[in-house]
């Protein structure tokens, strides 16, 4: 596991390969749920920091 600084966000990555093809279909499904849930917004919150656009966007939330 890896992290990569973009801009002002950081991004989860994985390595491209059969094995992890799995983790990321469940890392996927679980941050769109979390979003929809409101959740991801308390915890960028919480932590102070602007959530990264396309989660806004996935949460429907576009303020």
């Amino acid at each position: 596991m890896t992290e990569f600084e973009t801009g002002d966000y950081y991004y989860m990555s994985f390595n491209d390969s059969p094995a992890n093809k799995p983790l990321v279909a469940i890392f996927d499904a679980r941050m769109e749920t979390l979003a929809k849930e409101g959740f991801l917004e308390e915890l960028y919150a919480y932590w102070m920091v602007d959530m990264p656009e396309p989660l806004v966007a996935l949460s429907g939330n576009n303020k």
